[in-house]
């Protein structure tokens, strides 16, 4: 199933949805509360010259890059026009922007827009689009019901000329095979990973991530492939659990934070690392600061950068938040460093030292 049949569980990360005043959110991650739902602030009316609109209405994108501090501006913006979105989630200790499932006019649903695309795309950058995702999809041999599209797109907000094109594809068993699809449709030149687009995407990743330099994020940027060219147009692909798959659900876990660390570890398992959060199994922990730490087992990443950047064995430096993590359940307690946090002011991250 791909999504849920009520309330929150229907919608997935990275779906969009506006409220009745005009703003369109984006989802985070893949678990909510029953009546709310987690998201940023991505678009909201405005009267400057912008490049979205809907209908004869300007949007402003809230959201300029990525990163916990442009999510924190989006939160404070999201406070002072409407206070009632921002909450404090007793689970992850956190205040959240969670919009009340009552308050959304309108779900926008990335399978659905490709669906549209697919049979009747409406102007020169929804071809491109469907001509990416049927190329992928042949090339792959998957289905396109497994594509979806995010973004200006989706909620038919785009700018012909400059718009992006996000691709999503659902369910973990289709991951790799996309990943693999991609490297051999680079090899075939029919999309391009060069040193033009790896230069775009570490001077955007420069604005927010703080804690590697230039050299750092180039080999992150190589072995992520955050975007790509076709047909001269960037695109992206990120990967999204199903409903059936989530990691866990709401309310499952308590978390507590206590301080930022810094360890050498080695991956054990990388197989969640490709979705929101990403989450790295670790053993092998030695502390660089502070020496004495508890007995830590996993990294979970709301960094979209750092998705699937580390492979099982490899030998990883992580700095982040260190979280307790408390089963509701069992009260059993472990242990995890958050990359992504607020606090780290974009200074967190994971390193492969291969």
């Amino acid at each position: 199933m791909l999504r849920g049949e009520k309330g929150s569980n229907k919608f997935l990360d990275r779906d969009l949805f506006e409220t009745e005043e005009g703003y369109i959110f984006c989802v985070v991650a893949e678990h909510h509360p029953p009546d709310r739902v987690t998201a940023y602030l991505k678009y909201m009316p405005t009267r400057d010259q912008t490049l979205w609109r809907k209908h004869n209405i300007r949007l402003e994108r809230i959201m300029k890059t990525y990163g916990a501090e442009q999510y924190e501006r989006s939160r404070e913006i999201v406070r002072e026009i409407y206070k009632k979105y921002v909450t404090y989630d007793q689970y992850l200790n956190l205040e959240l922007i969670q919009v009340p499932i009552e308050d959304i006019k309108i779900h926008y649903r990335p399978e659905e827009r490709v669906k549209e695309i697919l049979k009747e795309p409406k102007d020169i950058l929804e071809e491109i689009a469907k001509e990416l995702i049927e190329n992928i999809s042949d090339s792959s041999g998957i289905s396109t019901d497994y594509f979806g599209i995010t973004g200006s797109l989706l909620a038919k907000i785009h700018n012909v000329e400059k718009s992006d094109i996000d691709i999503l594809i659902y369910s973990k068993k289709n991951t790799l095979k996309i990943i693999e699809t991609l490297h051999d449709l680079c090899k075939r030149n029919l999309i391009v990973f060069d040193k033009r687009i790896i230069e775009i995407c570490v001077n955007d990743l420069l604005k927010y991530i703080k804690g590697l330099d230039r050299d750092r994020l180039v080999k992150i940027v190589k072995r992520r492939m955050p975007r790509m060219f076709f047909r001269d147009r960037i695109f992206s692909i990120n990967y999204v659990r199903t409903f059936d798959e989530r990691y866990e659900r709401y309310g499952e876990y308590y978390y507590v934070k206590i301080c930022p660390v810094k360890v050498r570890a080695r991956i054990v398992d990388s197989s969640e690392s490709y979705y929101n959060p990403a989450i790295y199994v670790i053993d092998d922990v030695r502390p660089i600061e502070p020496l004495d730490l508890p007995k830590i087992s996993e990294v979970a990443s709301y960094e979209n950068v750092f998705s699937g950047v580390a492979k099982e064995g490899e030998e990883v430096i992580v700095h982040g938040m260190l979280e307790k993590k408390i089963d509701t359940r069992t009260g059993c307690e472990s242990y995890r460093i958050v990359i992504g946090s607020i606090d780290m002011r974009g200074l967190d991250y994971i390193y492969p030292l291969g």
